[in-house]
């Protein structure tokens, strides 16, 4: 079967201990996933979820806040070890219906260095090169 990759941002603040001085400059934590919309697993339980591939974290700062502080929370909190994890399928497919484009995105496989690969390697190689030119 063709896979049909898509990356996504999930808001994980909550996830977060984040220090009372930090607290009203961060708006909110996001981790960024790659995903294949054409595989799902069923963690032990009768509903069907994706398998999210950890990419990256988002950082959104309050307006007006210095690049320094910035750096500062992003080093923080954007360097934090993170989990690859699992999502039902229900919530992934209405935020993509949503189609809020700052948090979704489809890959396109069908062009460049991904032919001929195999699906676990075009994953992988999609995975690096989100990784490496950050589009969300």
């Amino acid at each position: 079967m063709k896979i049909n990759p898509w990356v996504i941002a999930l808001d994980t603040t909550h996830e977060y201990n984040i220090a009372n001085e930090d607290a009203p400059h961060i708006e909110k934590i996001e981790g960024v996933y790659l995903f294949d919309r054409n595989t799902v697993t069923h963690c032990g339980s009768t509903q069907p979820s994706y398998s999210l591939r950890y990419l990256y974290t988002i950082i959104t700062v309050v307006e007006g806040l210095s690049g320094r502080r910035r750096g500062d929370l992003e080093e923080k909190y954007a360097y934090e070890p993170c989990n690859d994890t699992y999502a039902p399928t229900n919530l992934i497919d209405r935020i993509i219906e949503e189609g809020d484009p700052s948090l979704v995105g489809q890959y396109d496989i069908d062009e460049g260095p991904y032919v001929g690969c195999s699906n676990e390697d075009r994953l992988y190689a999609i995975g690096e090169d989100y990784i490496c030119n950050r589009p969300l």
